[in-house]
């Protein structure tokens, strides 16, 4: 059975400067076999979206700082969307694939994949919240995050 994977890429910006769009170019290349799911701010439709695209819209306050995206991509919210795959690859468009191994990173079961969490009280609480409920509808538990770029 394949793994349901989708590529999750967060966006704010009208227009992409020149290494976001071959980012992304190279993405959909390599990765085009993937559902695409763009995060962008509410109301928001750009011009590089493409059809059978998905599009998840979150309000506009989460899209103003490094700070409050942050705060996006660690609330259980952000999750809720994806409930339906069994992973997801947040792809930033700073980032560049290379090849496809993403069906690779899935098969080793991980619920995470990527740069290391700096420990803060607070982060250690909800990490502690979203394993106690790995048996309900948790969004961290059942949309694994597999490589965060």
């Amino acid at each position: 059975m394949q793994t349901k994977v989708a590529v999750v890429i967060p966006v704010y910006k009208e227009e992409l400067d020149e290494f976001e769009k071959i980012s992304l170019a190279q993405a959909r290349k390599v990765l085009g076999k993937y559902p695409f799911v763009f995060v962008a701010p509410e109301g928001k439709i750009f011009s590089y979206f493409e059809s059978g695209d998905g599009i998840v819209h979150c309000p506009q306050q989460f899209f103003q700082s490094v700070k409050t995206y942050n705060r996006l991509l660690m609330s259980p919210q952000f999750y809720e969307p994806f409930l339906s795959f069994d992973y997801i690859l947040l792809y930033q468009l700073d980032a560049f694939v290379f090849y496809d191994a993403l069906e690779f990173f899935c098969g080793l079961g991980y619920d995470y994949i990527g740069a290391p969490v700096a420990y803060h009280s607070w982060y250690v609480v909800k990490a502690k919240k979203f394993r106690a409920s790995a048996t309900a509808a948790s969004p961290c538990a059942k949309s694994k995050l597999v490589i965060n770029f």
